[in-house]
């Protein structure tokens, strides 16, 4: 039994993985915020800026020996990472904003945001990215496209808050915070946008 519940830990947790996650939100946030005939290029500049381009330093790193493991479990191994990533989403919103895309920088801006105080955390405490990005998901298919129809999303937080604590890369407190916190972040700030 411990056997197929680690399994199925492991399933969720890849099967809800921030590295396809984030990705989908970002293609959620163009295909909500531009025009139509516009939503391909934007779409394939931001996956090569915010996607592809990390995902090869990610790859770099791990093949130097500078990654422990996929789930980057340790918490010093995050800040190059995060540095990384957060100057790849930077160059993406001022990419969005000088074509004119405000609406779409916006929207961005707020998942920088997002990232910027995870990233502060950190460098003190181990917070959850699996539990924040799950929540950032689930709230931004309800922001664009309604509560009655994504709200069964709120189960499969909690199935991943579940996976994360049982697979022992977090404690309980670290995913809940994860989660809490890109809740509560991304709210205000679809709000403040007015969403």
């Amino acid at each position: 039994m411990k056997k197929t519940l680690r399994r199925l830990a492991w399933l969720v947790s890849r099967a809800f993985e921030p590295a396809w996650e984030i990705p989908v939100i970002m293609l959620m946030a163009v295909r909500y915020s531009v025009p139509i005939e516009k939503v391909f290029v934007f779409s394939a500049v931001l996956m090569i800026v915010d996607v592809i381009t990390p995902a090869i330093f990610a790859i770099t790193r791990a093949k130097k020996g500078k990654l422990t493991d996929f789930d980057v479990t340790k918490r010093e191994e995050r800040k190059p990472l995060y540095l990384f990533t957060l100057g790849c989403h930077t160059l993406g919103v001022v990419v969005t904003a000088l074509a004119g895309e405000i609406r779409l920088a916006e929207v961005l801006g707020l998942l920088l945001f997002v990232s910027l105080c995870f990233m502060w955390i950190n460098n003190y405490w181990k917070i959850s990215v699996h539990g924040g990005v799950n929540a950032l998901l689930m709230v931004t298919l309800n922001v664009f496209w309604g509560w009655r129809s994504y709200g069964w999303m709120v189960s499969i937080l909690l199935l991943v808050i579940w996976s994360r604590v049982y697979l022992r890369k977090h404690t309980l407190t670290q995913v809940m915070a994860g989660a809490a916190l890109a809740t509560l972040l991304s709210v205000v700030g679809f709000q403040l946008l007015g969403y």
